[in-house]
């Protein structure tokens, strides 16, 4: 598919199908590469569709994605579906969870503030087991937005885990912030790595 990209990691069986949405920026998929891959050195299966916030069928756009993690699993015998979203991701990733019900059973939150897609309709709260990562760096959503979308999901229910890492908030996902492209590029520096990669041990729960 030209909107999704599959990263397969060399185990047979996969422990997990993760479903990763990217932040704000349109159809901005390849930005979720590196922590893609840093899931699949863990031995899940990485799913990244492109996704549009101001697309006139959003919720198209992700129902679709999700059919598409659904079938994926079911011919991979793949029992434990994980959705994670970034940033804005993780309002959409919060929204697929709510809406598809009986699909995902662990909700991945990432450098996010929850603030509503106005596309979206809202859905009911589903709880499952939910983590949310911080940077501890992070000036786009600061550590006061993110405690309050902490305390909103706990108000509603949700048992969240809160695992806050050295990085900002393009470091979460092993990328930093290209002025001149204005969009995040693979980072080299081994601070900014080993943060990612407790952010995909959090996304598996390990």
């Amino acid at each position: 598919m030209d909107w999704l990209d599959v990263y397969e990691p060399s185990a047979p069986v996969p422990a997990a199908a993760v479903l990763l949405l990217h932040g704000s920026g349109p159809n901005e998929r390849d930005v979720m590469a590196p922590l893609a891959n840093e899931l699949t050195g863990l031995g899940a299966v990485i799913l990244a569709p492109d996704w549009d916030v101001h697309s006139d069928d959003l919720a198209g756009r992700l129902g679709a994605a999700a059919e598409q993690a659904v079938r994926f699993a079911a011919t991979r015998q793949i029992r434990r579906l994980v959705v994670a979203g970034w940033s804005a991701g993780g309002s959409a990733a919060l929204w697929l969870s709510c809406s598809q019900p009986a699909t995902f059973s662990r909700l991945a939150l990432i450098a996010t503030s929850l603030q509503p897609i106005p596309a979206l309709r809202p859905a009911a709260a589903h709880i499952v087991e939910t983590v949310f990562v911080t940077g501890s760096a992070d000036h786009i959503v600061p550590a006061a937005d993110s405690q309050t979308a902490i305390a909103e999901l706990r108000a509603s229910g949700y048992r969240v885990s809160h695992v806050v890492v050295d990085a900002d908030h393009a470091g979460v996902i092993q990328t930093e912030f290209d002025e001149t492209r204005q969009r995040c590029r693979p980072s080299s520096d081994p601070a900014v790595l080993e943060a990612g990669g407790i952010t995909a041990r959090s996304i598996l729960g390990l």
